[in-house]
């Protein structure tokens, strides 16, 4: 499997209502699209409540392959094409999934939280794997029915552990943890499978 995602900070005047209008407009195109396990349209409005407050309206979508040839036809299709011809070309940004688990359909979340985490030259990988894989048992049997999945994902380029949970209602979770790079939360605008 593999994680991808990419995203665009818009103008801070930008009216994100046409993000929304092209998701619901084109977010079930790529249901059924090969090797794509989803597709998650997330997007964030600059000072949404909702979320915390982000700093900037973004358009971010976040993907889950089977394999790099899903990946890779879908780079090469002409839906993607489209969207460079929009937005510009983006870095896309990937990574190995340690762990994928879900208790509930993923068409219940609402909202993804996406942690990036920087891996010490200190820290043995193997450690790091089975902590991430203890953790996300954990995570998904606690009482928390918010929660609906986790993925967690490995940078080896740049040595960043990801954090991706999905969920039905934003959340503050009273147990995050320190020494978290980056912290966004999302709404997931549609799901494609």
């Amino acid at each position: 499997m593999i994680v991808m995602q990419y995203s665009f900070t818009l103008p801070a005047n930008y009216d994100m209502e046409t993000i929304r209008n092209r998701i619901t407009e084109n977010g079930h195109k790529l249901n059924g699209f090969p090797q794509l396990i989803f597709k998650g349209y997330l997007y964030s409005i600059r000072n949404d409540n909702e979320l915390d407050s982000p700093k900037e309206n973004q358009y971010a979508p976040f993907y889950l392959w089977e394999n790099d040839e899903g990946m890779i036809s879908f780079l090469a299709n002409q839906g993607y094409h489209q969207l460079e011809q929009d937005f510009g070309r983006p870095k896309i940004c990937y990574g190995i999934p340690i762990t994928y688990s879900k208790k509930a359909s993923l068409k219940t979340a609402k909202y993804l939280k996406k942690e990036i985490i920087p891996i010490s030259r200190d820290s043995k990988i193997a450690d790091i794997i089975e902590q991430e894989k203890s953790s996300d048992i954990h995570t998904l049997t606690g009482t928390d029915n918010k929660l609906v999945a986790s993925i967690s994902s490995l940078n080896p380029e740049q040595w960043l552990l990801t954090r991706w949970t999905f969920w039905t209602s934003q959340t503050v979770d009273t147990k995050e943890i320190t020494g978290v790079l980056s912290r966004d939360w999302f709404h997931i605008g549609y799901l494609a499978q």
